[in-house]
């Protein structure tokens, strides 16, 4: 075994006896308690709040009051998702079957293969948070390899690595390469497996916009049906994709937090606690994010449902003072966008695209 084993190996030790403080057997029982009645409760009048904001984007208001009420139901589809993405988790209810079912309905506003999103984000994403070469969300480029890219990716990266960029980067390497169908490289070699849910998704969005168009002509006859398609379905969903690129960067990019090139200096239990950031949504988006913006106590432990996220973010905090914690705003994105263009494993910094060091996180971090 070699030095750098022993100190990878020493220390994720040493982070499983601090997250049993942060948890210990009792408040894991606790915190990891499914309710059924809970679950629905917050489910059943999320998702009729996104239906019924979709209707009112389709109703015969003056456009600029439609148009926001289709920005509101891309904002709708968010909630909807976290619902989805606890089901995911089986974390919501006590029930496998039942969380399946919800996942699968809360991920067709957005338009995910629930099996799909269980490989990138449950497997992969929180079986290898901020470990480059295995976690994708997010992954920077190393100087090196900006240098080697093509002129359109450096160009394409250069978007993403801007506060523009959360939209097309969600959209495209996110939500089109792995999450609708079975086409990425860690999905391909099984597609049967996840055939019948991207067929659902498929189907079901088919259905959705067959659903925008009618209604629209039902109650605004006197817009042109694609009119009606873009406040019902396209606006929602280009607004859906800006506020998930938006919300996984705050949480997985900051300037005090580094990515890991070793298997052996990486721990499950550091990337969610000291590699992941609490970014919290401004003013009355925070109350209705269903807790997910409390995000170390989910990388923690994702058996934690969302109605005993904020409790268990409490302990952590209480535990973990250093956790970072920010307000998502223009300045804050700005802010980390300005910093965190290319990652230098070898020298533990970020850089600009100039090769100019723009901050040295923590060691570990």
């Amino acid at each position: 075994m070699t030095a750098s084993s022993d100190v990878g190996t020493a220390r994720r030790a040493a982070e499983q006896g601090a997250v049993a403080r942060f948890l210990d057997a009792e408040a894991r029982r606790a915190l990891t308690a499914r309710s059924t009645a809970k679950a629905l409760a917050w489910f059943v009048p999320e998702f009729a709040a996104w239906l019924l904001l979709t209707a009112l984007a389709l109703a015969p208001f003056p456009w600029p009051l439609s148009l926001g009420f289709a920005a509101a139901a891309g904002l709708a589809i968010g909630v909807v998702f976290t619902v989805g993405h606890d089901a995911s988790h089986q974390a919501l209810t006590p029930h496998r079957w039942l969380n399946g079912l919800i996942a699968r309905l809360a991920f067709i506003p957005s338009a995910h293969a629930a099996s799909l999103w269980d490989v990138g984000h449950n497997r992969i994403h929180h079986g290898f948070t901020n470990l480059l070469g295995q976690d994708y969300v997010w992954a920077p480029m190393s100087p090196e390899q900006y240098r080697r890219a093509k002129p359109w990716r450096r160009a394409l990266y250069r978007l993403y690595r801007s506060p523009a960029g959360h939209l097309p980067y969600y959209l495209i390497e996110m939500w089109w390469k792995k999450n609708l169908l079975p086409i990425a490289p860690e999905t391909r070699g099984e597609w049967r497996r996840h055939a019948a849910d991207s067929l659902f998704v498929l189907v079901a969005q088919a259905l959705l916009i067959w659903g925008v168009v009618a209604l629209g002509a039902r109650l605004a006859p006197e817009r042109p049906w694609q009119l009606s398609l873009a406040l019902g379905w396209l606006v929602p969903f280009l607004v859906w994709n800006w506020l998930m690129g938006l919300v996984i960067y705050m949480h997985h990019t900051h300037p005090q937090i580094g990515w890991v090139a070793r298997p052996e200096d990486w721990s499950v239990h550091g990337a969610a606690i000291a590699g992941t950031v609490e970014a919290r949504m401004p003013g009355l988006l925070d109350s209705i994010d269903n807790h997910i913006m409390q995000h170390n106590a989910h990388h923690a432990l994702p058996a934690i449902p969302m109605y005993h996220l904020a409790a268990a973010q409490q302990r952590l905090r209480r535990t973990f003072p250093e956790v970072l914690s920010l307000g998502i705003s223009a300045r804050s994105v700005g802010a980390v966008s300005r910093a965190c263009k290319l990652y230098d494993p070898a020298a533990g910094c970020w850089r600009d695209f100039q090769g100019r060091v723009t901050a040295r996180p923590k060691p570990g971090v």
